[in-house]
């Protein structure tokens, strides 16, 4: 499966959102992201990488 980690860049620190996220929504300045089993988070912020090979998307926070 090509599910994909989320992981967030904000003040020099990296947190891992969420696991197994299968969507990814931008809405403006808003990110919301998806996991395998329905559930949602969101988050302000840009994303800064996508990286396939690893299944790692990387957002910057505001």
């Amino acid at each position: 499966m090509c599910e994909s980690s989320v992981v967030l860049y904000d003040k020099g620190k990296m947190e891992t959102l969420m696991e197994d996220v299968i969507r990814i929504l931008v809405k403006g300045g808003t990110i919301e992201i998806i996991g395998l089993f329905g559930d949602r988070k969101s988050i302000r912020g840009r994303i800064s990488d996508i990286d396939m090979n690893n299944h790692k998307i990387v957002i910057k926070g505001e």
